[in-house]
């Protein structure tokens, strides 16, 4: 197992008290990848164009279909941090969008994912009481009309990242968000599980103690699991860990890709990651790979923003020979979403 240095206390107190730094970004002089042109030739994403200009800062946007539906959830802010509320729109071609609902359970609501079986819609919505009281809440609905009271499924502290199927239960990854200056040995990134939606439990802690963040699972051949692992301060380059059943031990390296706000999907037998990606200058966008056993290959991009400015959090739907994509942005200024359409690639 790798492992890396802690930053100096001193030195992650001072990062984290910047207004500038966001939470879920990471500091300023967090290991900055070199300035280099791209060694590699990838897909622009097509047809991009903003859907939410309606906050100042519009972001964290997550997608699924449901019931012939498109589902698409993010948070309309006054910045990257700060107050914020969690929107829940529909669409039937990805084109005109409805407003369903408004999630605002107090003055931070975010981290929004959506879990979509073939009979009910599972929306975990997250709140930020401050950098340290973090709560989890589940709503759903049966028919997109009627939902449930929001019920809290996660102990205080923990959110819930990315939650999938598989083989009849579901599984997500939840991190420790604590974001003070001494957080860091304190954090950890687990494995949960659950049978119905609403109650999850602990599998086993993938790693702890150097700022674990986001996690996002994928499973493989024979059962074997990857666990592609963010870490917040310190590093920009991710973390791939693997574990077979009944996963509770694993073993994991730092790769050269970096991972935030990223997510696994899978069409027409190929397996895509999507993830933020730092460039040429710092500029940043979301780059889209494929996967193939623990190897990621660059093969399509999303706009490019100025240096160090805000974007990513990708996700996509399949949309005939497309993925359809969502996204939010800030290229065109105040952080916006934006859908577009990347080809699929072809077997």
């Amino acid at each position: 197992m790798t492992s890396t240095q802690f930053l100096p206390r001193c030195a992650l107190a001072a990062l984290i008290s910047l207004a500038a730094v966001a939470a879920d970004e990471p500091p300023a002089s967090a290991a900055k990848p070199k300035a280099a042109k791209p060694k590699f030739n990838v897909i622009q994403a097509t047809d991009v164009k903003p859907i939410a200009i309606d906050g100042e800062h519009n972001g964290f946007p997550v997608m699924t279909r449901w019931k012939d539906q498109l589902w698409l959830a993010y948070r309309r802010a006054v910045a990257h941090v700060g107050t914020g509320d969690l929107i829940l729109l529909r669409s039937t071609d990805g084109e005109k969008w409805t407003e369903v609902r408004k999630f605002d359970m107090g003055s931070d609501d975010r981290n929004c994912q959506l879990l979509a079986t073939p009979n009910r819609l599972f929306v975990y919505h997250g709140l930020a009481l401050s950098r340290n009281d973090f709560k989890t809440y589940v709503s759903y609905t049966d028919d997109a009309e009627k939902w449930s009271e929001p019920q809290k499924c996660l102990e205080t502290g923990f959110n819930l990242w990315k939650p999938i199927e598989h083989m009849g239960r579901f599984y997500a990854n939840s991190h420790l968000k604590l974001d003070s200056g001494d957080s860091g040995p304190k954090r950890m990134s687990r494995l949960m599980t659950s049978t119905d939606g609403i109650k999850w439990e602990q599998v086993s802690i993938v790693r702890q103690g150097n700022w674990e963040s986001e996690t996002t699972f994928i499973f493989g051949e024979n059962e074997h699991l990857y666990a592609l692992l963010r870490q917040k301060y310190g590093s920009v380059a991710g973390f791939i860990y693997e574990s077979d059943p009944p996963y509770q031990t694993w073993t994991g390296k730092q790769v050269g890709q970096h991972f935030s706000g990223h997510c696994v999907r899978e069409f027409r037998g190929v397996t895509y990651a999507f993830s933020r990606h730092y460039g040429e200058q710092s500029r940043t966008s979301t780059m889209i790979y494929t996967w193939d056993k623990g190897t990621l290959t660059p093969y399509a991009q999303t706009p490019l923003n100025p240096p160090k400015a805000d974007c990513g959090y990708c996700e996509a739907v399949e949309m005939g020979d497309d993925m359809f994509i969502c996204f939010y942005s800030s290229h065109e200024g105040n952080a916006k979403i934006y859908t577009g359409r990347v080809p699929l690639k072809k077997s």
